[in-house]
């Protein structure tokens, strides 16, 4: 019974990827049965309502009937493959008190899916893992409500911080909830400053909606994720650095994750990239990562910073095995390029 409603499933939604008539050997090739159980399936189909129109001859076939569209039903292959992928993702894993299960979730899954999907879920659950470091938790209680509160248009007062220190509480517009990699952002407009600002859910300290309504503003840039990748890119970090990449602007951007940078074209060769971090060493590795020629054009303790990481570098690359011999590796586990 449970394949019978399976397969019944799996026809309607090959008649809704399409108007056009739909041959019975079409359907019975994607069902992995013949024409006659597609005709079987069909007439049960009709007998509970559902609005399917044949027409016969060689080139006749099956169509929903006006009107008839319908949800879909049951996913595909591809797509229980992304939902698995989802529950073990960044986003996923940083969200913190979220009452979801995830192996509660794959076994509910599992009964509710056909046995040809059956494997793929074993299969994705039990020898696919995910590596995760240790990431910023988000409470899965803002997100909702910061989601909900740019819905109603309804402002909130919010205390947040910075680096551990906390700032005075502001009136915020709150327009949109941006999620990147295992970090989720808001954005919204500062009231008392008059400006947008992108600002780290898991920053934010306490929130609390007021009674007042606000006119929805007309968003920074066009593309509200690529305003948040500039604005993060840009954000006034500790050490912030200005470096010319000798290299097209597009080029330079596909070398980098898009939140990393922000760049900036100078002619068909040349570019200027923004970007920033805690520390001048975390902004070396960012650009030496890339691998191609620039220069540091701010700021100068960079340069002075440059200089030094290179004195380094090249004492490293001088000193031999000969030098200093490394201990044997027997029994470790070599982890292949």
């Amino acid at each position: 019974m449970t394949e019978y409603l399976a397969r019944s499933f799996e026809l309607l939604e090959a008649l809704q990827r399409t108007i056009a008539l739909v041959p019975a050997q079409n359907l019975a090739d994607r069902l992995g049965v013949n024409e006659r159980s597609v005709r079987r399936l069909i007439a049960g189909l009709k007998e509970i309502g559902i609005g399917i129109e044949s027409v016969p001859g060689p080139h006749g076939g099956y169509q929903l009937g006006p009107g008839r569209r319908i949800a879909p039903l049951l996913p595909t292959e591809a797509e229980v493959v992304a939902l698995l992928a989802g529950l073990s993702s960044s986003a996923a894993v940083s969200v913190q008190g979220s009452p979801v299960d995830r192996e509660l979730l794959i076994q509910k899954l599992s009964r509710l899916l056909p046995a040809k999907h059956k494997a793929t879920v074993e299969d994705i659950s039990t020898y696919v893992a995910s590596y995760q470091a240790a990431i910023p938790s988000t409470s899965a209680q803002a997100v909702r409500d910061l989601a909900k509160y740019c819905r109603l248009r309804l402002g909130i007062k919010i205390t947040y911080s910075v680096r551990g220190q906390k700032q005075s509480a502001r009136l915020v517009e709150p327009h949109h909830v941006i999620q990147n990699d295992y970090l989720w952002y808001l954005i919204a407009w500062n009231q008392h400053d008059g400006q947008w600002q992108t600002l780290r859910i898991d920053r934010i300290d306490s929130y609390a909606p007021t009674t007042k309504n606000f006119e929805p503003r007309q968003h920074p840039g066009k593309d509200i994720a690529q305003y948040t990748a500039n604005a993060i890119a840009t954000a006034p970090y500790a050490y912030r650095v200005e470096a010319v990449f000798m290299a097209p602007a597009l080029e330079v951007a596909q070398r980098f994750p898009i939140d990393a940078i922000y760049v900036e074209p100078l002619d068909d060769e040349s570019c200027v990239v923004h970007t920033g971090a805690d520390t001048f060493e975390t902004v070396a590795v960012y650009l030496l990562s890339a691998d191609i020629p620039f220069f540091i054009r701010s700021p100068e303790a960079m340069r002075e910073k440059m200089r030094q990481t290179a004195h380094r570098l090249e004492e490293a690359a001088s000193i031999t095995s000969a030098d200093h011999p490394a201990p044997g590796n027997s029994g470790q586990h070599v982890v292949g390029e």
